[in-house]
């Protein structure tokens, strides 16, 4: 019997969290500026490509290096390529875009008094693990959806050209980078991880906005409160990079091409502690706490 209620609440969660406008507003957004981003990729390519074949028609003996590696899916895509305005408004706004997608709910059934009808029905434990679980998910998929259109089209025009680490500067991947070796010998598996990694940052985001709920009342302050967070480990991190050791610990860093030192570890520990902060406060003070 608990099981079934688990299973309905979880789906009816779901069906909220994917059906609604606001979710399908954040992936609107975040694919306009990723395809952007895209168009603006792909009209440099042409340009490019254009002026190689000048140079094979009227200077064939000059032209003796096509230089395949500095266009190629895996530094043009938006998770591998950087210096592009577009991209950095699109980082930038992964947090807001994922707390958008449906990390508000909660705020509002509890203020509606919806949350306490479903927690009669249904029991805590199901209600705020479905909450916390449909919540990462609309925020990651929001994120997936805009990554995944931009890295279509590119891919539709621009080859997967194995990565040359000759070629380094045009890729944004740099010795020092998490993944370096990774990204020259399996490029295709470090875009997947790119990818969601990026999307996972997503996803936690609005994660926390479930367990802040808890202590902000105020919408605004609690939407706003992870973006906040990311910008002041951001300038943290800049101190530190320049005082302390030559390695980024900002998520907002990590999660693209062309940034300072990064860490797998560092990365890997951010979404071990946010994840288990935010899914055990949920649970915690979900199942303690009066909702009526």
């Amino acid at each position: 019997m608990e099981d079934e209620m688990m299973k309905n609440c979880f789906f009816t969660e779901l069906k909220k969290a994917f059906g609604n406008k606001r979710f399908w507003i954040a992936v609107l957004v975040g694919t306009v500026i990723s395809l952007l981003s895209a168009w603006k990729t792909l009209e440099r390519y042409f340009e490019e490509m254009r002026f190689r074949q000048w140079q094979i028609q009227y200077s064939p003996d000059d032209y003796m290096n096509p230089d395949l590696p500095i266009y190629t899916v895996y530094n043009r895509w938006i998770g591998g390529s950087y210096g592009q305005v577009e991209l950095d408004i699109f980082f930038l706004l992964i947090p807001i875009l994922a707390i958008l997608a449906y990390a508000w709910s909660y705020h509002e059934e509890k203020k509606s008094g919806y949350s306490r009808n479903v927690v009669c029905r249904t029991g805590r434990t199901a209600y705020f693990f479905s909450k916390y679980i449909s919540a990462f998910l609309a925020g990651f998929t929001a994120i997936l959806i805009p990554m995944v259109c931009n890295l279509m089209l590119i891919s539709a025009f621009i080859p997967a050209v194995a990565p040359d680490v000759y070629y380094d500067i045009y890729n944004g991947i740099m010795t020092d980078n998490m993944g370096f070796q990774m990204f020259y010998e399996m490029p295709f598996l470090f875009l997947i991880l790119r990818l969601t990694l990026d999307c996972t940052v997503g996803g936690l985001s609005a994660a926390c906005v479930v367990a802040l709920t808890f202590f902000i009342r105020n919408k605004f302050a609690l939407m706003l409160a992870p973006f906040l967070a990311l910008l002041v480990i951001q300038y943290a991190s800049a101190l530190w990079y320049y005082y302390v050791s030559e390695i980024s610990i900002s998520p907002l860093e990590f999660i693209k091409a062309g940034s300072r030192s990064s860490s797998a570890w560092i990365a890997g520990g951010y979404v071990i502690v946010i994840f288990l902060l935010s899914f055990g406060i949920t649970m915690w003070k979900g199942v303690r706490d009066d909702v009526f």
